[in-house]
């Protein structure tokens, strides 16, 4: 049950006993849009993430029934605060969601901090600061990359259209990329119940489908990425807004995914 906690258990009563086959439990039911901060220090060593999950609102309007213990008609940080509690307490058993790695090393996370809920426009958002137990020097910053994921893919991650990834404190000559790993396709493909049910439940599902995050810094990586940005990857960015709409399709019978590549050749200071 605590896999229910991590974004309440109303949600778990609401889907029942369709979670306990191999199928529910790969496919994904909760659809989150994700924004994330890559921060840096002041010598340049990667520090860590602030990072902002939105919620479908489905999810926010079932986890937040009840909350509102003024009857004001809104919710403000006190009122969702045990949400966010349980939210970020389920969450340290996997990880956090979280998957940074140097090169094959993978680097440890530390719990988040200054954590809190918001619920705007009918949707749920938590935000979340969470340091890398150890800073990446620059030195160290040639393989680096992240991922954020479900590893069971319960919940789906996909980033904003609008600033997905943003280097706060980066080297100007710094750029973030973001593509689709190489096991999934990069044509559309049909995802009916039956695909997920060959999944094999126990493995790292999610990060089949998860987009991988990579920073390059120098003149030869802007540059290149602004021409990728400024010729077919453009369509290809256009794509992710239908992603899950698709995804919650295949609860119906079908559904598809497209390949995606972003890049954000500004850091932010």
């Amino acid at each position: 049950m605590k896999r229910f906690l991590v974004f309440g258990t109303v949600l778990a009563m609401m889907l029942g006993s369709t979670l306990f086959t191999s199928g529910a439990r790969a496919h994904p039911h909760v659809f989150v849009t994700m924004k994330t901060d890559v921060l840096y220090g002041a010598d340049k060593s990667i520090t860590g993430f602030k990072q902002t999950w939105t919620f479908d609102e489905m999810y926010s309007s079932f986890a937040t029934y009840g909350l509102d213990a003024n009857n004001d008609g809104k919710y403000d940080k006190a009122e969702l605060k045990s949400l966010a509690d349980i939210n970020i307490e389920s969450l340290k058993e996997f990880d956090y969601f979280t998957f940074p790695k140097a090169g094959d090393q993978k680097l440890a996370v530390l719990p988040p901090r200054d954590y809190w809920l918001e619920f705007e426009g009918d949707l749920l958002t938590l935000h979340f600061n969470s340091d890398l137990a150890a800073p990446l020097t620059p030195v160290e910053q040639g393989k680096f990359a992240f991922s954020i994921y479900d590893p069971v893919n319960y919940i789906s991650f996909k980033f904003a259209a609008d600033a997905p990834v943003k280097l706060v404190g980066a080297a100007p000559d710094c750029t973030s990329i973001i593509a689709r790993p190489d096991a999934v396709p990069a044509s559309p493909t049909t995802l009916s119940e039956a695909y997920f049910e060959t999944l094999d439940p126990n493995a790292d599902i999610g990060a089949q489908f998860a987009p991988i995050v990579r920073i390059g810094c120098g003149a030869a990586v802007v540059a290149s990425a602004q021409e990728a940005e400024s010729t077919a990857q453009k369509e290809l960015l256009a794509s992710q807004d239908d992603e899950g709409a698709e995804l919650a399709a295949a609860d119906a019978g079908a559904s598809g995914t497209t390949s995606e590549i972003k890049f954000d050749t500004t850091p932010q200071a």
